[in-house]
């Protein structure tokens, strides 16, 4: 039974019933973030707002943007502005109506598009280091540069450190994650090496030892030379 100050509603997208403190009784209309973010999909206005913001934007179907550069297996070479004859975001260009549900389906199959909006929405949320990241930061060289908010996509996959000259990539995975996401981690580590990145990989609970991590990372860039 609810209380004097909550409410129960039903959720605008999947009909689940929830409760709410009655202050937000006329402002919240769903369940989760997740539901809002699939209801506003939905509403023809707001894909409109997308699809007109990726006017101009081109991804080739051989690399990948990150703002101010054109990144391929290779070579990288400042861009950020690539048309081909190939994407449907041509500059100017203009949809003659809304993606339908099976054309966004298709169109998210694109790893370029893909990427792009990764990207965009990940740099949207200004993500910064965690904890554990920062540490691992302190025993890495300068060459190695944080892109774990979203700065580089490869192939929809978004490393956390990167060192562009070296071509090498240091991923750290947390010990309960990615313990469940080992055939996703197998792609990962194939497109970066498409991309002709080395990778070392840095499990969370090595941070408990610095002076043996250090000394991984040590061999891991003398050995990749």
């Amino acid at each position: 039974m609810n209380n004097s100050k909550t409410i129960e509603k039903y959720c605008l997208f999947c009909g689940t019933k929830f409760n709410l403190h009655i202050s937000r009784k006329n402002t919240a209309k769903f369940c989760s973030i997740s539901c809002s973010k699939k209801y506003s999909w939905k509403q023809i206005d707001f894909r409109l707002n997308i699809i007109n913001k990726l006017k101009g934007r081109h991804l080739s179907p051989e690399t990948e943007i990150k703002k101010g550069q054109h990144l391929s297996p290779e070579t990288e070479i400042k861009n950020g502005e690539h048309i081909s004859k190939e994407t449907e975001f041509k500059k100017g260009s203009k949809p003659i109506h809304p993606y339908t549900s099976i054309e966004l389906k298709k169109l998210w199959k694109d790893k370029n598009y893909k990427s792009y909006i990764i990207r965009k929405s990940m740099l949207g949320r200004k993500t910064t280091p965690n904890k554990p990241e920062k540490l691992l930061l302190t025993l890495l060289p300068k060459s190695f540069k944080y892109v774990g908010d979203g700065k580089l996509i490869l192939n929809g996959f978004n490393p956390d450190f990167i060192d562009k000259r070296r071509k090498l990539i240091i991923e750290l995975f947390g010990d309960y994650w990615h313990k469940n996401t080992k055939q996703r981690d197998k792609i990962r580590l194939g497109i970066y090496k498409k991309y002709g990145y080395k990778t070392l990989i840095i499990w969370g609970k090595e941070l408990k030892n610095l002076n043996k991590t250090n000394q991984k990372i040590k061999r891991f860039i003398h050995d990749s030379q």
